[in-house]
């Protein structure tokens, strides 16, 4: 991967301008998490791996 971009989560965050962003959980809050939360499948059993730790996502709708 030669084309990534480091950004902090306001970036992330300001990449969703006019979009609600959704939970990654029921119990969890609208916001930038790390992608491995997003992970519908149950409970995570091992530590995340260094990649699962820092790239972040967040998944959003129109308003």
């Amino acid at each position: 991967m030669r084309d990534i971009t480091a950004r902090t989560k306001t970036e992330i965050r300001e990449l969703f301008h006019e979009l609600e962003i959704i939970p990654s959980s029921a119990a969890g809050d609208a916001d930038i998490v790390p992608v491995a939360e997003w992970w519908a499948d149950g409970p995570r059993y091992t530590k995340p791996t260094i990649a699962q730790q820092i790239i972040a996502g967040g998944v959003a709708r129109k308003l």
